[in-house]
């Protein structure tokens, strides 16, 4: 049965600088994989939506799975996709 939970998200890099924060906390609905986590953002961010589809979450210091299905959660880091020169 799906739970709302609140959640710290911590951002990294670009996102950090585009949306001036480095943290917030939001209501996600779980179970929920790492797709639901970044559409979420997206929607509440809808200027930098196509870079948090483009990111990654970490729970505890790991990316997660992709598909992987998380039932329980208290914070997420959202990292982008990095470039070097």
């Amino acid at each position: 049965m799906p739970k709302l939970v609140r959640v710290e998200i911590r951002y990294y890099a670009q996102l950090r600088e585009d949306l001036r924060l480095s943290n917030e906390e939001i209501e996600l609905e779980l179970p929920a994989t790492e797709e639901d986590i970044l559409n979420r953002l997206a929607q509440l961010h809808p200027k930098q939506a196509a870079l948090f589809l483009a990111s990654r979450a970490a729970v505890e210091d790991e990316y997660l799975p992709r598909g992987t299905v998380v039932q329980d959660l208290r914070a997420v880091d959202v990292i982008p996709p990095v470039s070097g020169g």
